[in-house]
């Protein structure tokens, strides 16, 4: 019965499974967190939770798994920046943590720049913008986070200049006025995808909402690339109020 209560006892104070993987990819990516309840606090003071959604596993083995993070900031960004997480891996505890791996690879480098006074890793771009009748002139920056790309078949010559960090967003920038000129920090996640029959399907979220007026921008940008068969690119950008 002893035996019995430890064991309980055990289970019930173990974290969750996604909050541990979370945890273990920060630390392979060397960075310091430790897990405080139900959350990641990380030296700098950011706070990441995390939340399972679903978990589907393929008949032919593997499973792919979906999960939600929420990463805030005291002062920075108090309400958090929320997104999604989708990965797939032989069992639960690996999609989770591939998912997580890109997520501290991408999503988390431009969400720590946007911290700093002069970002670090992140191609940035500034727009001015003028006096309104709430606050006086002010510069508005875009933190353009790590891209991820995979193409079948790659083309052997990029048109133009390639795939640079601005392309995604500055290809589609007409559906983000509002988010320029909004005020607080905004992140944003692009992704665009042909498929092997030449159709082209695109996602874009602000703060983890659904932004569809940037879809038709993505695909119509996506017509310009060059090859053909299955090719993806996707992007974490960051906007905020220059230091």
């Amino acid at each position: 019965m002893d035996f019995l209560r430890r064991l309980l006892r055990k289970q019930h104070n173990e974290h969750p499974i996604e909050l541990r993987q979370l945890h273990a990819a920060l630390k392979a990516h060397h960075r310091s967190a430790r897990i405080e309840a139900d959350h990641i606090r990380l030296d700098n003071g950011v706070c990441v939770r995390t939340q399972l959604i679903e978990t589907h596993a393929f008949s032919n083995g593997g499973v792919r798994t979906a999960t939600a993070t929420l990463t805030s900031h005291g002062t920075a960004f108090p309400d958090g920046l929320y997104e999604y997480q989708h990965a797939s891996g032989a069992d639960v505890e690996s999609a989770l943590h591939n998912g997580f791996d890109t997520w501290a690879r991408t999503d988390l480098v431009a969400i720590l720049d946007a911290l700093a006074v002069q970002p670090e890793h992140c191609t940035t771009m500034e727009l001015d913008l003028p006096s309104d009748a709430k606050q006086g002139p002010r510069c508005r920056q875009v933190v353009f986070g790590p891209t991820a790309r995979y193409a079948a078949s790659p083309a052997a010559e990029e048109a133009d200049h390639g795939f640079c960090p601005c392309c995604l967003f500055t290809n589609s920038r007409a559906a983000f006025q509002s988010s320029l000129a909004a005020e607080g920090v905004l992140g944003i996640r692009i992704f665009v995808n042909r498929d092997s029959d030449g159709e082209f399907t695109a996602d874009c979220r602000v703060n983890g909402q659904d932004h569809p007026e940037a879809l038709p921008l993505l695909i119509e940008y996506a017509r310009s690339w060059p090859g053909e068969g299955n090719e993806f690119r996707k992007q974490y950008v960051v906007i905020r109020d220059k230091p």
